[in-house]
């Protein structure tokens, strides 16, 4: 099988000697590939493998990091299966999405932290809306007691503890329904 590179890879001593382009790319990606992406992309790499996926789905897609110099660049792999009168043929691309993956990691840490600071919001609101009910609860518990003698002050304050207990009682059920729909059981 023969193949051709560009000028980055001739600057980079990317080997293209030999028949087999898969012994020969890993062979290269060895000495290339980010020290991170080699384990994943020796483990998934490998002709058998491959071929696999190229026979199930028509082609072959992985991002992984090559090192240029001290600089790490993402780039992208698309191996395709064609076939033609001649036989079987693989296409193999490689592009730099090192711009897009920088962005898309750059967005994927501004949605992290625009998650913290909501749960962090709502969990300081949930607080202040929590102890309101709680504060009245107490409160009014203490005046029925202090007041056991006189049944209208203890009936109102049993009536503004029973408000209160099924506000906080909503409240709680609230944030149950809010924890089971981020755990994915609702």
């Amino acid at each position: 099988m023969e193949y051709s590179t560009t000028k980055e890879y001739e600057e980079l001593g990317v080997e293209k000697e030999g028949n087999n382009f898969f012994d020969v790319s890993r062979k290269n990606m060895e000495r290339l590939i980010y020290i991170e992406d080699k384990d994943r992309f020796m483990g998934t790499f490998y002709k058998e493998k491959v071929l696999v996926i190229l026979e199930r789905d028509g082609s072959f897609t992985m991002k992984y990091r090559l090192m240029l110099g001290d600089t790490p660049i993402w780039v992208s792999m698309k191996i395709t299966l064609m076939e033609d009168k001649d036989g079987r043929h693989l296409i193999i691309g490689i592009n730099n999405i090192d711009a897009q993956m920088k962005r898309e990691l750059e967005y994927q840490q501004h949605v992290a932290e625009a998650r913290t600071k909501a749960r962090n919001d709502f969990l300081a609101n949930m607080s202040h809306d929590i102890r309101t009910p709680m504060n009245a609860i107490v409160g009014y518990t203490n005046i029925a007691k202090s007041h056991r003698d006189d049944p209208e002050a203890v009936t109102n304050a049993l009536e503004k503890i029973g408000s209160s207990s099924h506000y906080l009682l909503s409240l709680i059920n609230d944030i149950l329904d809010i924890s089971k729909i981020e755990s994915g059981k609702m």
